[in-house]
């Protein structure tokens, strides 16, 4: 076990001793939307760690606590956003979906996907939509 740590500080200098899940259940929605295309996802943590933790917790400057969820207050807090709004900010949408914002979780697969690097899914609703 301290070997995986010993190995894990090394390679990964921008991890902290902060634990953090190896697969996380994105279930920003929290009941404020009935829609089951924005059903629960399943996310791995663990394959995200060759980017900078800050690529997605980007307001997160205190990393002496743990960064706040998605959803939560004054972050992306706007919940079944319509039209224009979904590009708003603090749309869940936009964090989630927005196509040209590097900063969303579809954005950034899509631009890596584009330039030919291993990416998550980007075409499919179902391979992160699972429902669980």
């Amino acid at each position: 076990m301290v070997g995986v740590i010993l190995t894990l500080a090394l390679i990964l200098p921008g991890v902290h001793a902060m634990d953090f899940p190896e697969t996380m259940l994105m279930d920003d929605s929290k009941e404020h939307v009935q829609n089951p295309v924005y059903a629960p996802v399943l996310m791995p943590h663990e394959k995200h760690l060759s980017i900078s933790c800050q690529d997605c917790h980007h307001e997160w400057k205190d990393e002496s606590s743990p960064p706040l969820e998605c959803s939560d207050e004054g972050c992306h807090d706007i919940f079944g956003a319509e039209g224009n709004q979904k590009t708003a900010v603090r749309s869940a949408f936009n964090a989630y979906h927005n196509r040209s914002s590097e900063l969303s979780c579809h954005g950034c697969h899509l631009q890596r996907s584009q330039a030919g690097e291993a990416s998550g899914p980007v075409n499919k609703c179902p391979q992160c939509h699972s429902g669980k």
